[in-house]
């Protein structure tokens, strides 16, 4: 009787001459973990596996498909799986889940739901977009076989026709963001998207979207204020500094410090990364002083919410869309901000820091001492405009 495994040596001419004998269900090397697979339905193509074994058991880890990979690339990558198990023994067992894309996308969803490092809602973002727009197309895609002609075709053209080409850049951000991840911490040995960009599957420019409120929206906003209350406390803080809303919903009255005028928002809590300092002006300490005065002595929370957490930020979402009837949100606050502040004449760079955007190189050379003087220089002319306006009354 024939053997359903050959003993040979793996090649791309083993691999061709033993396609015709249907009795050859795989070929196994001497001395080796390598083995080659053919496939049940097409014996011109088939699949190379690692096989090892973790507490007694054999257990297979897939290494690529054939011929989407070449046997030299298959030994490549054969080489750096072994030596991933023999440096890291807990990986063995990851390495055998993540063949799918759906095993690679409900991993990194996991780690996701995980990060305190990143706010609640940039977390509930992420695992929005990988649940409905990412693991429906793309679960069953074999990780090591996926192509950019199977990407465009299953997942960023389908998005074009139903979202903007902003939003589908960003799906692809966080896509990249998973497959890094996971090679990152050796449970790939490969990155599938490794040198793809948003600009390989279309010509579609992503344009900033042209704010809702401008300059003379302003006075109409402050009049229409509530006359009391955290809503009128956003719009105001938000109208002063620019900051994210998630940003200014998890505010600590631990971060404000007020001897040395200060506000300080943890890493954990920017979008950046990036601990964020904001001189305090006059105005603003005095509209903090009174919102503080209706708190109890060891409040922790300027916004508080039940169970000792800050007020979810969907619910000032929800009120800041009833206050305005739906017109604008609350993002379109700190795009008025970023223009009050180019108007009143301050410094590119300068206004990027108080709006903390990310970085480029050459800004993160800037004087600090220098760049926390702007800061203040800027936000005081800023919170006069803002009270000549009515903002603090």
């Amino acid at each position: 009787m024939t053997s359903p495994t050959k003993r040979a040596a793996i090649t791309d001419a083993s691999i061709k001459r033993h396609q015709p004998d249907k009795d050859v269900r795989q070929l196994s090397e001497p001395a080796s973990s390598l083995v080659f697979r053919y496939s049940l339905r097409d014996r011109e193509k088939g699949s190379f596996h690692l096989r090892h074994y973790q507490n007694g058991e054999e257990r297979w880890a897939l290494v690529g498909r054939y011929p989407d990979i070449t046997t030299k690339q298959a030994r490549t990558l054969y080489r750096k799986m072994k030596e991933t198990l023999f440096l890291t023994p807990d990986a063995r067992a990851l390495i055998d889940r993540l063949t799918t894309m759906g095993d690679l996308l409900q991993w990194y969803q996991g780690r996701v739901e995980r990060n305190n490092e990143i706010t609640k809602a940039r977390r509930a973002a992420v695992i929005g977009i990988i649940e409905n727009h990412l693991i429906p197309p793309l679960n069953q895609l074999d990780v090591t076989a996926l192509s950019k002609a199977q990407l465009d075709r299953v997942l960023i053209q389908p998005l074009l026709g139903d979202y903007s080409p902003s939003y589908v850049r960003g799906i692809m951000v966080i896509l990249k963001q998973a497959t890094k991840a996971a090679l990152a911490l050796d449970l790939l040995t490969f990155d599938p998207l490794a040198g793809w960009s948003y600009k390989d599957f279309t010509t579609a420019r992503v344009r900033p979207k042209a704010p809702k409120l401008n300059q003379t929206d302003l006075r109409g906003i402050i009049d229409t204020m509530p006359p009391v209350g955290r809503t009128r406390l956003l719009i105001q803080l938000m109208l002063s500094w620019g900051t994210r809303i998630g940003e200014t919903a998890e505010l600590r009255w631990k971060w404000i410090d007020l001897d040395a005028r200060m506000l300080r928002i943890p890493a954990a809590f920017t979008k950046t990364g990036v601990q964020h300092d904001l001189p305090l002006t006059v105005q603003v300490i005095q509209i903090l002083g009174k919102w503080k005065g209706t708190q109890r002595k060891n409040a922790t929370f300027v916004f508080p919410g039940q169970s000792g957490k800050a007020l979810d930020v969907s619910q000032h979402h929800k009120e800041i869309k009833a206050h305005n009837r739906g017109e604008w949100t609350s993002h379109e606050l700190r795009k008025l901000a970023r223009t009050l502040l180019t108007d009143q004449g301050v410094e590119w760079v300068v206004g990027e820091r108080i709006l903390n955007h990310a970085q480029k190189d050459l800004d993160k050379t800037y004087n600090a001492a220098l760049m926390e003087a702007q800061k203040l220089r800027a936000l005081t002319v800023h919170s006069d405009e803002m009270e000549q306006e009515g903002l603090y009354l």
